[in-house]
């Protein structure tokens, strides 16, 4: 009898080790596998961080909001692509934090504008930068607002391309505006396929000259810089004209258009 209780004993202890072993071993190789992931998020961060130090002011992000002809899943790819690679998006610690319209708008179209106006005068907001593609209507009502609130002095460059809002509006609120001569009025509608291609091949030198150019001045430029110089800056050799009003005949000094 005594035997048996001891052959239990001596049993129970010898599995309870060999238990004791395999969690360990697992304990072992479950650290492991989240250093190897520590280790190879580390390296992505080492590319991101080589990306940031093109920013000298590190704390600041350029937004980029994807409005008409670039809320396309197709093109918001080929376009996010790019940039994630260059300059790294917000939620990799990268330098471009992007809203595609209408979703990243918690009220939608219907209040966009008011939503627009939030997330540029947050009081912690670390902009560098702001760029509009196929800006939506009503864009203007929120830079307008947010003029006011930094009495007229907007801490940071606002470029909107190709917009689909009202031009004299933009051309008050922005520093430039730069659209395409053969481009259709404001529809609110999708662009045709072959339409929104050409618009896309013509922004994307251009958005990416423009995240340059507010790199190269840490997010400041002179309002009263030249503003033909500047359109230079962002569309390098392409041909470009200004903007001249349809119905005063009178020709903008901060809105250009794109010679095709």
């Amino acid at each position: 009898m005594k035997r048996t209780i001891l052959f239990t004993a001596l049993s129970l202890i010898l599995i309870s080790a060999l238990c004791s072993c395999r969690n360990k071993n697992s304990g072992m190789k479950t650290e492991t596998a989240v250093k190897k992931q520590t280790s190879s998020k580390g390296v992505s961060k080492g590319n991101v961080e080589k990306r940031i130090s093109l920013w000298n002011a590190e704390n600041k992000k350029i937004y980029i909001i994807f409005g008409y002809g670039f809320n396309d899943e197709k093109m918001l790819e080929t376009i996010n692509t790019s940039i994630a690679e260059k300059y790294g998006l917000n939620d990799e610690n990268g330098i471009i934090k992007s809203f595609i319209f209408p979703q990243d708008f918690k009220h939608g179209i219907k209040a966009y504008q008011s939503d627009l106006y939030s997330y540029l005068s947050e009081p912690d907001s670390t902009i560098g930068g702001l760029i509009i593609l196929g800006a939506p209507e009503n864009t203007h009502i929120a830079l307008g607002r947010l003029q006011d609130h930094y009495d007229m002095e907007v801490p940071f460059p606002i470029v909107a391309l190709f917009p689909q809002d009202d031009p004299l509006g933009l051309e008050s609120t922005c520093d430039i505006v730069i659209d395409i001569s053969q481009k259709a009025e404001i529809t609110g509608e999708e662009l045709e396929e072959e339409t929104a291609m050409e618009i896309i091949e013509e922004a994307r030198p251009i958005l990416f000259n423009t995240i340059e150019f507010i790199l190269s001045k840490d997010g400041v430029i002179e309002k009263d810089m030249d503003k033909m110089n500047l359109a230079e800056n962002l569309l390098k050799k392409i041909k470009f004209s200004r903007y001249m009003d349809p119905e005063t005949n009178i020709h903008s000094i901060n809105h250009f258009i794109i010679q095709q």
